[in-house]
């Protein structure tokens, strides 16, 4: 540096001749100068340090990981959380790939994620289970987003957040709605159980005792004004009668208990024309007839379901429902010609009965697929993985 210094000095214009009293001052006020300066710059310095330990801290010690993967998706740096929640040694992890963190079944899922997110300008997010070892699982949010630079590799800046107790507390909540789901559907076959034996044996003998009354008055000119009212009781009686098996069929469905789903499917949807006008056609496929009974009340409950939002909203003039009971799943698919799923009623999905089929299907590790067919309305599919005892 006073080599440099010296070669300016020495092109620099001549300065011109100062006594040495002037020089003196001169260089006196310089060396002030300095110091002043050097203070300055210590003290930026050890603010400037400060500053990088406080930012140090928010980054290593954040309650949420923090990672940036390469374009090959190969970790770059990580945080120390971030380590901490992969389970492996900070130093470890740079040019490692991120994949083999992501647990098996969700390695797919994760690539198509990895490859969207590269793809796009803003964050995209999805949630991933994770395992290292023999450790056991752990659930994690990343919120992903790409920065694209001119001339530079692509970086994936990722936010990893711990969602497991979030993960733990749903899925005690769908293990409590499916045993109120079990208990419900138990009472209400109790209930469908209690009226049948009950009521309608009650009103069996009420209909035989009428009729008997009616033997022993026809033949009697003074007790027709009598018959008369034995025939109204007859035939309330029979209204009430009617009354009490729809009561029951709505409760608990004994063909579905008796016949199976595929019988209980086309009993619900004649009784859905009879009720409606609208024609329907039932397409099975490769029904094996061996349906546990918590599959088939929740996919019987969804046909319920869809063909009420049918008739409330479709305004559709045919229904086609198609079933088909494979080895490792069953579908059931419901589609309308009416008006489709407008973009204000997509909100009010909720209000629809929507709510309570994701939740059934959920239960059962299921799916819920909309689509509007190409000549228009909607089609409400439902896939659900049957278990190795049901294959």
């Amino acid at each position: 540096m006073r080599k440099a210094a010296e070669a300016q000095l020495a092109y620099a214009p001549k300065p011109k001749p100062r006594s040495a009293k002037e020089l003196l001052h001169e260089l006196q006020v310089h060396q002030i100068q300095l110091e002043m300066q050097n203070e300055e710059l210590r003290g930026a310095q050890l603010a400037l340090g400060e500053s990088r330990d406080r930012y140090v801290d928010l980054y290593e010690f954040a309650p949420v990981g923090y990672l940036s993967l390469n374009h090959d998706g190969i970790i770059d740096e990580i945080n120390l959380t971030g380590a901490t929640l992969l389970g492996m040694e900070r130093n470890k992890l740079p040019h490692r790939r991120f994949a083999p963190f992501v647990a098996t079944a969700d390695r797919d899922r994760w690539h198509r994620h990895f490859l969207n997110v590269l793809a796009r300008d803003n964050t995209l997010t999805c949630e991933l289970a994770f395992q290292h070892g023999e450790e056991p699982y752990f659930y994690a949010r990343l919120d992903c987003l790409c920065l694209k630079q001119v001339g530079k590799e692509s970086v994936v800046r990722i936010v990893l957040t711990d969602i497991t107790e979030r993960k733990t507390i749903e899925r005690k909540l769908r293990d409590l709605t499916a045993h109120l789901q079990t208990v419900r559907e138990q009472e209400k076959a109790s209930i469908a159980r209690e009226i049948h034996d009950e009521l309608g044996g009650s009103m069996t003998a009420m209909k035989v005792k009428i009729h008997q009354l009616k033997t022993d008055i026809s033949n009697d000119i003074n007790a027709l004004a009598l018959l008369e009212q034995v025939e109204s009781m007859s035939q309330l009686i029979d209204g009430a009668a009617g009354i009490t098996r729809h009561i029951i069929a709505d409760l608990r469905p004994t063909i579905l208990d008796y016949l199976g789903l595929l019988a209980a499917i086309e009993w619900q949807a004649a009784q859905f024309h009879e009720l409606t006008g609208i024609e329907y056609l039932v397409n099975c496929i490769g029904d094996k007839g061996n349906l546990d009974k918590p599959h088939s009340i929740a996919l019987f409950r969804t046909l319920q379901e869809a063909l009420t939002n049918v008739t409330k909203h479709s305004r559709a003039s045919r229904v086609e429902i198609e079933y088909h009971h494979g080895d490792d799943e069953v579908m059931l698919s419901v589609c309308d010609n009416g008006c489709g799923l407008l973009e204000e009623d997509a909100v009010k999905l909720g209000c629809y009965g929507i709510l309570g089929i994701n939740e059934r299907v959920e239960q059962l590790g299921g799916t819920v697929k909309f689509d509007i067919p190409p000549g228009g309305g909607l089609c409400l599919t439902v896939i659900v993985p049957l278990p190795e005892r049901s294959i």
